[in-house]
């Protein structure tokens, strides 16, 4: 009988050790899941996410944004602006943080420390109302504290979180836009605010078309030569085609490029472009990058 009473009691302890390290398992899992490995993955992350883009049918997606705060990424649709977390197996979607989004075709992201604190930010671009062929604002998303939302912008007459022609120079860093000032529309210079996590804008020049026209902004934006949002965007996307050994890099960039262009009335441009890349064919699909950029003196 004593026999008979240690037996089971051996088996509940060994049950008991079992469950405990099964608990134990779990809980390190959850803490993984909860405050994101930032380890080297191999390239998994990666690999995911080109895997994942391609699934959604996506027109762009951004860099990974790493930091202590975890692995993060933004996808672009047609119809919509998708955010994700990296758990340290599978991308998780985290949408909700973008919380309600702008009826407006996005069709490029671009990846940057916008706020100078090491932390790649997403800058979306949209074109308004829906319509490829209107004028172009775009907004960021940023990392904040570990906090993720859209960043604010400080302009003479009011706070918004988004901007006409948002465009960002890589060889300058230097984010530039278009503003509403008291004299009328105006380019503008964007600056980090650090002490107050939002940007300040400060008028640069008075827009010298007539903004009120029915003219086609985006268009009148390409005829400002070479300081334009749009010859800066072209002329980066330009720099990262031509400089880019990898396929999906450079088919997304071509991507960026190909929305662009349509939304400031180059259409057959861009649709050769996609022609192009599609076939293998990188220096004339970059030549068609380099037809605008001549065009308007952007070079």
């Amino acid at each position: 009988m004593y026999r008979k009473s240690s037996i089971h009691h051996w088996v509940a302890a060994l049950a008991l050790v079992a469950t405990s390290a099964a608990c134990s398992s779990t809980s390190s899992t959850n803490a993984a899941v909860e405050t994101i490995p930032t380890f080297p993955d191999n390239g998994k992350s990666q690999s995911e996410l080109v895997s994942l883009a391609s699934t959604l049918k996506s027109v762009d997606y951004s860099k990974i944004s790493e930091s202590s705060c975890g692995k993060y990424s933004l996808i672009v649709q047609r119809d919509q602006v998708r955010f994700y977390q990296w758990n340290g197996k599978t991308w998780l979607e985290q949408s909700d943080l973008l919380g309600q989004d702008y009826e407006s075709n996005p069709f490029s992201v671009l990846s940057a420390d916008y706020s100078n604190d090491g932390v790649l930010d997403f800058l979306v671009s949209y074109n308004k109302d829906g319509q490829q062929g209107g004028h172009q604002f775009g907004k960021i998303f940023m990392q904040v504290d570990c906090e993720w939302k859209w960043a604010r912008f400080n302009g003479s007459e009011d706070v918004s979180e988004s901007l006409d022609l948002l465009a960002y120079d890589k060889s300058t860093q230097v984010l530039t836009a278009w503003d509403y000032g008291p004299e009328g529309r105006a380019n503008v210079s964007i600056t980090f605010n650090s002490e107050t996590k939002e940007f300040d804008l400060e008028l640069t020049a008075e827009d010298s078309s007539n903004s009120g026209s029915n003219g086609d902004e985006s268009q009148n934006a390409g005829e400002t030569g070479n300081q334009s949002p749009t010859c800066i965007s072209l002329r980066d996307l330009y720099n990262e085609g031509f400089y880019t050994s990898d396929p999906y890099e450079f088919e997304a960039v071509m991507n960026d490029a190909v929305y662009i262009l349509r939304g400031v009335g180059w259409g057959m441009i861009a649709d050769s472009i996609v022609s192009f890349t599609l076939q293998g064919l990188r220096s004339a699909a970059l030549g068609g990058i380099a037809n605008y950029l001549r065009a308007y003196d952007c070079a």
